[in-house]
């Protein structure tokens, strides 16, 4: 499961969504890396940034990603997302119990 470092959307694999990678490996969509690009350059930045890490970024360097996710993810994604609210609460339970002493 990948999820874009602009938007934090789940990639779907769908034919039709645009993935690319950086040079220092993060995944944007397509739309929301030339969104932070453009306001890159209506900030008048002499070079383009990675929007995750802001390491220089070569847009002819930009690679486009061809996601086949098995059709299951949106099952995982959903346990995954359950399974870590367990362990927040388990987490705040442990430092409620732990200040009160």
């Amino acid at each position: 499961m990948f999820c874009c470092g602009v938007c934090n959307a789940v990639f779907t694999g769908i034919y039709e969504e645009s993935v690319f990678t950086t040079q220092c490996g993060h995944l944007f969509h397509a739309e929301c890396l030339r969104m932070c690009f453009n306001k890159q350059f209506l900030n008048q930045d002499v070079v383009l940034k990675c929007p995750f890490c802001s390491l220089f970024v070569d847009p002819a360097k930009l690679v486009k990603l061809h996601l086949q996710l098995d059709a299951n993810w949106k099952d995982t994604a959903s346990a995954l997302r359950k399974q870590a609210n367990r362990s927040i609460i388990n987490l705040d339970e442990t430092l409620m119990n732990n200040s009160v002493k």
